[in-house]
């Protein structure tokens, strides 16, 4: 028999430590989620749904009675309008305020 390769194997920490933090990292990708992580964003949903109300208007096509076609068509006109020009800007009284007073 020969002794030569009945020696100890000797390990290079610098070969097998990579492999092992890989096989570790990803052996947490592996888990279960929890039970947080089961409902994350649950939360969210349910203040979305509690802050929005179902359209009634949404399975009918009637018109919306509480608007006539005229006064709504010059609503949306003043308000396109109002981005044609800007806003007239208002005079400011400022006598006397901010000012060293004289010696």
């Amino acid at each position: 028999m020969n002794t030569d390769t009945l020696l100890p194997v000797r390990l290079d920490p610098l070969k097998w430590l990579p492999t092992l933090v890989l096989a570790l990292a990803l052996s947490g990708c592996a888990s279960a989620p929890s039970l947080i992580d089961r409902h994350f964003g649950l939360a969210v949903q349910r203040a979305q749904a509690q802050q929005t109300q179902p359209s009634p208007l949404r399975a009918s096509s009637a018109p919306v009675a509480d608007t006539d076609g005229v006064s709504a068509d010059a609503a949306v006109a003043r308000y396109q309008q109002s981005f044609q020009a800007p806003a007239a800007l208002s005079p400011v009284i400022n006598v006397g305020f901010g000012t060293p007073k004289a010696p």
